[in-house]
């Protein structure tokens, strides 16, 4: 295959991945040498299409290979540390959160991937709930608010949990979480 059909067939790949149609992206990279990718947004968006196929070990390959061109991007460190999460690597986890940490000491995400990070260990409840009320204080979010009232209602802390519900319906217009707390 020359270079003009390796793009055509990227550019298949990469409609097929916006129409959401994973698995068949995927069968389409199956035909391709990937290792002769260079664009790290590419290699990302691919990865995606792995990992919503459950194919987390071929994400994550492609994910380092995409930090190897872009190794100052908190998107793709971010990616790879959730990656690793889901395939039940917690090592590899932990390290890739720690070099997100590193990277972007201030990004609000690194609470977010403490959070996957915490609760995929199995921590307690109220360390979880200590993480999500850091993301309620510096950067609120109608679906990491709603998880924060279900923790709340769990720990019995059913004002907190309504407090919360009610913050989400001040400052959210609509979406399913706006109205699974009004409810």
């Amino acid at each position: 295959m020359n270079k003009y059909e390796f793009e055509e067939k990227l550019i298949d790949v990469q409609e097929l991945i916006e129409e959401g149609r994973y698995q068949e992206a995927v069968n389409e990279c199956e035909n391709l040498n990937l290792d002769l990718l260079t664009k790290p947004r590419v290699l990302n968006q691919i990865a995606r299409a792995y990992e919503k196929c459950r194919r987390y070990e071929d994400a994550e390959i492609l994910l380092l290979q995409a930090r190897e061109y872009a190794s100052k991007s908190r998107g793709i460190l971010f990616h790879l540390c959730n990656v690793a999460i889901r395939a039940g690597d917690l090592e590899g986890a932990e390290e890739y959160y720690e070099d997100f940490c590193r990277l972007a000491p201030r990004d609000i995400q690194r609470y977010v991937l403490q959070y996957r990070l915490s609760y995929a260990k199995g921590r307690p409840d109220e360390e979880l709930i200590e993480i999500l009320e850091i993301i309620r204080r510096d950067e609120p979010n109608d679906h990491w608010l709603y998880i924060l009232a279900q923790y709340y209602v769990r720990a019995g802390r059913t004002d907190d949990a309504v407090a919360v519900c009610d913050e989400i319906d001040l400052w959210f217009d609509n979406g399913k979480y706006v109205y699974r707390a009004a409810e």
